[in-house]
């Protein structure tokens, strides 16, 4: 196996059933990939911040007055990477419900992985 590329997504921490939940997770190359998970963290955003309304294609995770996500980033529970780990690793794509839990503070989420060549 070779490792071809290296991506990250960030995306909304939102409750399920809110229409920013669902994450897609692609490699770079089309159907020849797999995905293996990397690293995985849930992000907050500066208090000074605020957030725009959401749309999923463009500014989910996008802040007014803020030109990224921030860097306070805080590794996946152990639970959640599982869940990850599970859906998506080996997998050519995958869609990751986000992971959810009230009252913690998180905005946003990033997935980073590898699309390896192989078999």
């Amino acid at each position: 196996m070779m490792v071809t590329s290296y991506r990250g997504i960030t995306a909304c921490y939102s409750p399920p059933d809110s229409m920013c939940s669902s994450h897609f997770l692609s490699n770079s190359y089309g159907s020849s990939q797999r995905i293996t998970i990397e690293r995985l963290y849930y992000g907050r955003k500066p208090p000074t911040v605020t957030k725009e309304s959401c749309d999923c294609n463009t500014t989910c995770c996008v802040w007014n007055g803020y030109g990224g996500p921030a860097m306070s980033r805080v590794p996946f529970s152990k639970e959640d990477r599982l869940s990850v780990y599970r859906n998506c690793s080996h997998e050519f794509s995958c869609v990751i419900r986000s992971p959810y839990s009230p009252d913690t503070g998180y905005d946003y989420v990033v997935y980073q992985f590898t699309s390896l060549w192989g078999k």
